[in-house]
């Protein structure tokens, strides 16, 4: 079942005892060379085997092969192409043994090992250096899932950074077929999980989900390889989330979030019980759905994707990202459904959002019930020296009356939102981890109308605004819908000042909304009755 950079074979659903493909299947993975300016083709990956049999771990990640000394041109032309990659032992002190034992040697002593398994705790787990898995074990014995830095194949010379190339991951042995059984622990015991996708076939999430209700939550977490994080850039965590029916939030936004891919690992997050995860024929993804993003990011709830990108003369590249979900059945306080921790990453830098000391990457918030202005901090830790851009980007955020406005603690200056199109703030960090980790906030209000300023709704309607300081604003007539139907701004300089409105302008008999703004941001709604 072959993998390329066209695609990959997959095999649909069967029936739930499986038995359909019997004998030994050869699967692959083909493992892309991540490529754009700053990248060195390496990243790391979280990954698992769809075969049970007798192969061993060495089989998949290093061909077969033995540890081997690569800083030997020799032994580099004797590896196969394009097949398998490099594994490296945790703090290896030297070349291996004569005898080919152990793991393989690219010149430099002490390296972080290359492959590891995760350790859960009640918190957060690992996938520390020293968690390296015996290369012997077999396929029936391997764990959930790996993570892999995948160099590229064995061929190449890895003493520098600069070389890689794409290679495949290959293993041969009886497909996992049927339902396949995952033991959940409490949520008290293990705060993530780790979770193979089982099958050579695209897993539907949705499907998962709705299947084991009561044993994890609506929280996945993938890990994105295509994320840059700091300077070495090497792929991050993504918080995906289910909202409701086939409507999905990842943090980051962008792509599908709902399928998982065939050789492919994914963390769960456990209910207060755990249980048996149960994962079936019938989550297969039925047809060729491809990878494109699921309906549109102008459908579902409202939501501000808040990102942390590196930035350059071509593009923008996603570091991480956040969200904040607003809804009348959220409260400021924590506890509600879509108030979601995030995983840490390996070396990525990361922006999440602070709710009474916790960091979030997801959190849901109220609609304001008054005018009050509201705060988001925002989080942002390991920063490297790059150029950095925020980039927010509403979705179903033009509730009328609704304004924010990013808040730059450090440079003391504010940049209004918009609420229907991306907003760009570049910046550099400070070189100060305490500044740089609570520079930013989000704030925002909800304008209700108010007798800020009296209006009275003659043919040349005139308007006061003796209770606002001096200044330039902006003022609307607005119809009950919130479309805009006149505009016009006035130099306010003195509560005496009396300023007419609507001149020319014949409306029609109804209710009508008046927006007062300074520098684009709403402060007042007054209500006009026009007869």
């Amino acid at each position: 079942m072959r993998s390329s950079a066209t695609g990959t074979a997959r095999v649909g659903e069967g029936s739930a005892s499986g038995g359909y493909i019997s004998g030994d299947v050869i699967t692959q993975r083909y493992l892309s060379k991540l490529t754009g300016s700053g990248r060195n083709g390496r990243a790391w990956r979280l990954v698992t085997i769809p075969v049970t049999g007798t192969g061993t771990l060495r089989d998949v990640f290093m061909a077969g092969l033995p540890g081997t000394d690569l800083t030997v041109p020799a032994n580099r032309s004797a590896q196969p192409n394009d097949l398998g990659t490099v594994v490296i032992g945790h703090n290896q002190p030297d070349a291996p043994t004569a005898t080919g034992a152990g793991y393989d040697w690219i010149g430099t002593a002490g390296q972080v090992s290359s492959l590891r398994f995760y350790q859960p705790n009640a918190t957060s787990g690992s996938f520390a250096s020293s968690q390296v898995p015996t290369l012997m074990t077999t396929y029936t014995a391997a764990n959930q899932g790996y993570m892999l830095f995948a160099r590229g194949d064995r061929q190449q010379t890895y003493q520098g950074t600069g070389n890689s190339s794409v290679t495949v991951l290959q293993a041969t042995g009886a497909l996992k077929q049927g339902t396949i059984d995952v033991t959940i622990p409490a949520l008290a015991s293990a705060g993530f999980v780790l979770v193979g996708n089982p099958y050579m076939a695209l897993l539907d999430l949705e499907k998962v989900i709705l299947d084991n209700v009561g044993v994890i939550d609506n929280t996945v977490y993938v890990w994105d390889a295509n994320i840059d994080g700091n300077s070495f850039r090497q792929g991050g965590y993504r918080a995906v989330t289910r909202n409701g029916v086939n409507d999905w939030t990842a943090t980051g936004a962008g792509s599908n979030p709902q399928y998982i891919e065939s050789g492919t690992a994914f963390f769960v997050k456990p209910t207060a019980t755990g249980g048996t995860l149960s994962i079936k024929e019938a989550h297969k993804v039925d047809g060729t759905p491809g990878i494109a993003p699921h309906g549109g990011m102008t459908e579902g709830p409202s939501r501000l994707f808040i990102n942390l990108e590196v930035t350059d003369t071509a593009n923008r590249r996603l570091v991480d990202g956040a969200v904040a979900f607003f809804d009348t059945n959220y409260k400021d306080a924590l506890g509600d459904a879509v108030d979601i921790a995030p995983m840490t990453n390996l070396t990525a830098g990361s922006i999440t959002l602070r709710q009474s000391g916790v960091r979030l990457s997801m959190e849901g918030r109220p609609w304001p019930a008054d005018s009050a202005a509201r705060t988001i901090p925002v989080d942002m830790r390991n920063l490297g020296d790059d150029a950095y851009v925020l980039r927010i980007l509403p979705t179903n955020m033009t509730k009328e009356g609704f304004s924010a406005w990013l808040k730059d603690r450090h440079l003391n200056q504010e940049t209004s939102l918009k609420t229907t199109d991306e907003t760009l703030y570049p910046f550099r960090r400070t070189g100060d981890p305490g500044i740089d980790s609570s520079r930013f906030e989000i704030v925002y209000r909800l304008s209700k109308p108010t007798n800020a300023g009296t209006l009275t709704p003659d043919d040349a309607a005139k308007l006061s605004l003796g209770s606002l300081a001096p200044g330039r604003y902006e003022v609307e007539v607005l119809d009950m819908s919130g479309r805009a139907l006149w505009k016009k701004s006035i130099e306010h300089l003195s509560s005496n000042t009396v300023h007419e409105i609507l001149q020319g302008h014949k409306l029609a008999a109804g209710q009508y909304l008046v927006r007062i703004s300074l520098n684009d941001r709403p402060l007042h709604m007054l209500a006009l009755i026009h007869d």
